[in-house]
This record gives structure tokens, C-alpha cells and sequence, in this order.
């Protein structure tokens, strides 16, 4: 999170609780192109993806259905200093120690109202390890992830969290600049490119000039015309109401056919950009938003090819697939 404020604190950890660990880590694998390694001390239930000074915590949870993003956890280096520093903020705090599968942890949980604040943490044992812990990336992973950079969390106030926050790391932040948070590493060059971001710095720029028109050219061209967002149902929601996925896709595609029949005849009050680009696409193809397998296979059939070259996908898929 930052290593420069009154007390340095770094990004350790996040943890991701799983149903079960075998399936978890070959999904990781396969999909993700992750390799989980797996803790000798308790293989049927706790490994990690390590990356360079980070890793992901993966660990069994038997009462769990589902993948859950747990708990993240900031590193400190000096007990002493932290101590000093959350006196100083007047945050509640309690420390104590955790003995791991592996080793042991001076565990700090911070306290601000009911704002969930990250874990603060340092390994003390064993010795040789703590030394150096997390350790520096020595492989490589098949999707080429080197680093854990940020952790998203969901709050009940941005506030409270914010003025929370601000509190723990020792740097002002406000809900009403917190948007902006990511224009700020960006400018100074800790971020090499960002998604969705906007900035009017004279450093930032965008990849691609004009970007708009030049997907329109390249839909005009090449008939390329990505999908963004996907619906997803989990398995056992499928097997137990067979005509679940229709019905969720029936109905998506009902309200989308509403939208555009007001796009088509100008309905659309206060029209955003993003209406503004369906209308573009509209013009070109008749049809902004194409459900369904065949009028997507194109695109599918690029994303694949996209997948297997970069080597996020070793599997030889197909849409119908």
C-alpha cells in the first residue's frame, strides 16, 4: 500500500478461502495460469501463488460454496514504530501472534469503527526465513503475473473508510479524491498503463489516440467487435433448476431489446458515452449489443487465439465448446 508514510506498511498478502484445495489449485492452473504450491505441512488444505515480495494466500474451507476473497494483509517491519504510530492516530489495535501451518507472525488487527481495516503482520520464525519473507519471485507463471499490486475491498461508508484509512497509512485521502487514486501513480510512473482511468496530466496519455473511432474502424473492417462483460451461473445453481440459464438469459435479452428499440427511436434521456458508442455501433452492424453464440463467434474465436498465443489458455477450445 505504501512504504513511505510515518510507519512503512506493504502489500503481504490476500487470502482466498476455496471449497477444495485440489480442484482450487488445478483451476488455478488451467484457467489462470497460476501454480499454487502447495504447504507441506497441511497439503490437504493451505498453498500459496507466490509472486515477487507478495503471494496469495489459497486455503480449504469445507463448510465453503465458492471462491471468497478473505482478508488481506499489510507488512510491518517495526513492531515498536507501529505501536507508536497507532497510538498516534488513535486507532484501537491489538497485537498478538499467529502460528501459521509453516511458521509464526506477529499479528497486529486494527480497529476503526466498522470499517474492516487490512491485517498488519511480520513473520518471526522460522529466523531463516522471516529473513527474507515474502520471498523474491525465483520462476516464472504461465500467465506471466509477477506481483500482487492492490487488493479491492468494499466498504459500507467511503467515509469512514477513507478517513480510516488515511489514519492507518499516514496519507490524506478523501472520498472526494479517492476516484482519482489511480491518476496519482500513473503521473509519477509507478503505473505503466491503467483501465478506465482519466487524467488531464500532460504525462498520461492514451494508448491509442481517438480510440473510439478506431474500434469503429476496425468493426467496420474486420467485423471486431469484443465482448466485455460476461453472465456466469455456477454449477450446482444449474444442476438444481435445469432451466435456469435460459431463463437468465431470456431475460437479459428482453431488456436489452427494450433498450435498444428506445436507442433506435432517441428515447434515451441524458445519453452517456456509452450510449453514444451503441449508437455508433448500431449504424455499422444494426445491432449494438448481438446475444446469443453465432452472432459472437467471431469474436470468441479471436479471444481464443489471443488466450492460447499469450499462453493463458493451453486447452484447445472453440465456442461450442
Amino acid at each position: 500500500m505504501t512504504g513511505t508514510g510515518p510507519v512503512p506498511l506493504w502489500l503481504d498478502h490476500a487470502s482466498i478461502a476455496v471449497p477444495d484445495l485440489p480442484a482450487a489449485a488445478e483451476d488455478l492452473h488451467e484457467k489462470l495460469g497460476l501454480a499454487a504450491t502447495i504447504s507441506p505441512a497441511a497439503p490437504e488444505r493451505h498453498s500459496r501463488v507466490c509472486l515477487d515480495r507478495t503471494y496469495l494466500e489459497v486455503a480449504a474451507d469445507a463448510g465453503r460454496v465458492g471462491w471468497q476473497a478473505t482478508m488481506c494483509f499489510l507488512r510491518f517491519a517495526d513492531p515498536d514504530a507501529l505501536r507508536a504510530h497507532l497510538d498516534a492516530t488513535n486507532l484501537s489495535y491489538t497485537f498478538g501472534a499467529w502460528e501459521g501451518v509453516d511458521g509464526t507472525w506477529d499479528d497486529v488487527e486494527v480497529r476503526s469503527g466498522g470499517v474492516h481495516l487490512p491485517t498488519l503482520i511480520r513473520r518471526t520464525a522460522p529466523v531463516d526465513v522471516a529473513r527474507d519473507w515474502p520471498p523474491a519471485l525465483s520462476g516464472s507463471h504461465r500467465c506471466g503475473a509477477r506481483s500482487l499490486v492492490a487488493v479491492h475491498l468494499e466498504v459500507p461508508s467511503l467515509d469512514a473508510a477513507a478517513e480510516a484509512f488515511s489514519r492507518l497509512v499516514g496519507t490524506s485521502l478523501s472520498s472526494a479524491t479517492a476516484g482519482a487514486a489511480v491518476r496519482v501513480p500513473l503521473a509519477s510512473g509507478e503505473l505503466v498503463a491503467a483501465v478506465g482511468a482519466t487524467s488531464n496530466h500532460p504525462d498520461v496519455k492514451p494508448l491509442i489516440p481517438n480510440a473510439l473511432e478506431a474500434g469503429l474502424t476496425a468493426l467496420r473492417t474486420r467485423g471486431h467487435y469484443p465482448i466485455n462483460h460476461l453472465v456466469v451461473v455456477r454449477d450446482e445453481l444449474l444442476d438444481a433448476h435445469p432451466d435456469l440459464a435460459a431463463d437468465v438469459f431470456e431475460t437479459f435479452a428482453a431488456a436489452k431489446n427494450l433498450y435498444v428499440e428506445d436507442l433506435k427511436a432517441g428515447r434515451i434521456d441524458n445519453p452517456t458515452d456509452v450510449d453514444e458508442v451503441h449508437r455508433r455501433v448500431m449504424e455499422i452492424t444494426g445491432n449494438p449489443l448481438p446475444y446469443g453464440l453465432e452472432p459472437n463467434r467471431a469474436a470468441l474465436e479471436e479471444l481464443i487465439r489471443h488466450a492460447t498465443t499469450q499462453a493463458i489458455e493451453a486447452r484447445n477450445l472453440s465456442p461450442d465448446k
